[in-house]
């Protein structure tokens, strides 16, 4: 993430400190609407497992803070937030040991447009921000493989210096083995998202994920996914710390709850650490922890998570990211 300018010169009373209050009542004029979220789809297809390291080592909170080319995935409306020319993203996440093939991801986003706002203002957005993220989860079986895919298309625009919204277009793939009882199946959907710099330090996002998604399956059946409402809100501590905090709710319930802090000793290095609760069912809770490495252009990334009931054993993840 890029840094913010210098917190400790003292700021002026400027236009977008006056503007912010309407972008908070814009906030919470749609947050004040129905909401329902999912984390799942029937028959475990089409799984929002997540893209790149970071926010995993961070408990899965990465609505807020993901203002790189992982917004495409994480939140739209952070791509016009983008505050270098652009980057691309690849992650790697092994599935099962004794399975072959595992879940790998590539994000690109960048900024378009002039910046908005004066130069005092912490972090500015760009006028607009594009995207693109393509997912592939596999598992090779004796009698073929599995073969889910997801290619989505992102674009944010920022209708004033503090606030924006985004919009991301999915198209959704799945082919299987012979010998399974279910076929392939294809659909489309469609996810939004919200972005607000509250003040110098705090950053608000909400993103509504599958806001409708219709799968259709080679069995002549069809599903429309259930939508998800994910809320989070991120602080900036002292310039060498983040902190965010997020939910995710579905059928007008919590369903999750994820907190992760990141600690940049230098600047060409982190250490994060999270904590994630299942409040759905079974209630449980597990830690999560992992580094990232800047150097020029390039940066790499690890992310784990010690979830003993994690089925899918997506566990350890690593991510390389090249800046423009």
């Amino acid at each position: 993430m890029t840094r913010r300018h210098d917190r400790t010169a003292p700021q002026p009373a400027t236009g977008w400190h006056r503007g912010r209050a309407g972008a908070v009542l814009f906030a919470a004029a749609l947050l004040a609407g129905p909401a329902a979220a999912s984390d799942y789809s029937v028959g475990g297809t089409f799984l929002s497992i997540g893209h790149g390291a970071r926010a995993h080592a961070l408990g899965g909170a990465g609505i807020a803070l993901q203002r790189d080319d992982a917004a495409v995935y994480w939140n739209p409306a952070n791509l016009a937030w983008i505050q270098t020319p652009g980057g691309a993203t690849l992650m790697h996440a092994e599935v099962l040991p004794e399975v072959g093939n595992g879940y790998d991801t590539v994000s690109y986003g960048r900024p378009a447009g002039q910046r908005i706002g004066e130069t005092t203002q912490p972090m500015r957005p760009a006028h607009w921000g594009f995207g693109i993220f393509y997912s592939h989860f596999g598992l090779d079986f004796d009698a073929g493989d599995w073969s889910e895919n997801r290619l989505q298309l992102g674009a944010s625009w920022a209708y004033c210096n503090f606030a924006s919204v985004g919009v991301g277009m999915k198209a959704l793939w799945l082919g299987t083995p012979d010998g399974f009882d279910t076929g392939g199946a294809s659909g489309l959907g469609f996810d939004v998202g919200l972005s607000v710099l509250v003040t110098e330090h705090w950053f608000a996002a909400a993103v509504w994920r599958d806001l409708w998604t219709r799968v259709s399956y080679d069995t002549e059946t069809h599903q429309t996914l259930s939508p998800a409402l994910e809320l989070g809100l991120e602080r900036e501590i002292r310039g060498r710390w983040s902190a965010e905090g997020d939910l995710s709710m579905r059928e007008g319930g919590v369903q999750r709850a994820m907190l992760g802090v990141e600690w940049r000793p230098r600047d060409y290095a982190a250490v994060r650490g999270g904590w994630t609760s299942i409040l759905a069912g079974e209630s449980r809770g597990y830690p999560s922890a992992g580094a990232g490495l800047r150097w020029s252009r390039l940066g790499l990334d690890y992310g784990a998570s010690f979830d003993s009931d994690e089925a899918l054993g997506l566990g350890h993840r690593f991510a390389l990211r090249v800046g423009l």
